[in-house]
């Protein structure tokens, strides 16, 4: 964790003292699938970090289904928004990958700590700048992509190399109906646009689960340039 926070930008400019009394107060927990962090609108009080695996926050609809609407990967903070404004979680949070390991520090040890030292406040405010940002492009995806492309464009995210390569964690493990509620739509629209993708070679089920993807097929999918292309575009010229 210490490694990952000094290698993360906005986290680069922290005193490594103030990065050790960070993580020196971490509790780790190791967790499996389908484990619970903490269901929504619990009072955690804990600031959360990815250390490895992928845990995702799920929010329920009119329909009282769960729908997956952010997902926390390795390296990744949780429970930011609660530290700062003292409410409760907003969301039931949850591991979705195989395995997971994530380490959680008391709200009040990391505050003091901020208040202290500007710098570390500064980081995670960063934090939650690129996290809203990041909301804000799903709602702009919600209104001018389709639900194919808006798939196809999650799916990328997991995309690990050129050609037909293996699907990073913890996709090979998400159901339909999670790939859709995170693309903003429902499962049987998310079974169509895989079916529809593999017979486009765009991916590769194994047991009904996504295990390969084809990047630059899914770019033409989520109708957005071709990397290679991209690159010859902007290239100056010799």
């Amino acid at each position: 964790m210490l490694r990952s926070l000094a290698e993360e930008p906005a986290f680069g400019a922290v005193p490594a003292p103030v990065l050790h009394a960070l993580v020196g107060g971490a509790d780790v927990t190791d967790a499996r699938k389908g484990d619970v962090v903490y269901e929504a609108g619990a009072h955690w009080r804990r600031l959360g970090y990815v250390v490895d695996g992928s845990i995702a926050m799920v929010a329920y609809g009119e329909d009282a289904k769960e729908h997956l609407y952010e997902q926390a990967n390795t390296g990744d903070f949780f429970g930011v928004s609660a530290m700062f404004d003292g409410g409760s979680e907003m969301s039931k949070t949850v591991v979705v990958s195989s395995r997971a390991r994530y380490a959680s520090v008391p709200h009040e040890d990391v505050l003091a700590l901020c208040r202290e030292h500007g710098v570390l406040a500064l980081a995670f405010g960063q934090t939650l700048a690129r996290r809203v940002r990041k909301t804000t492009a799903l709602l702009a995806a919600q209104m001018n992509l389709s639900a194919h492309e808006r798939i196809a464009r999650y799916l990328l995210g997991f995309a690990s190399g050129d050609g037909l390569a293996p699907a990073l964690d913890p996709l090979p493990n998400l159901t339909q109906a999670q790939i859709g509620a995170a693309a903003g739509t429902v499962k049987d629209v998310a079974a169509r646009a895989i079916g529809a993708f593999e017979r486009a070679g765009a991916l590769k089920r194994e047991r009904g689960r996504v295990r390969w993807l084809e990047r630059d097929r899914l770019r033409e999918l989520a109708r957005l340039p071709n990397e290679s292309a991209e690159a010859m575009r902007v290239s100056p010229a010799p």
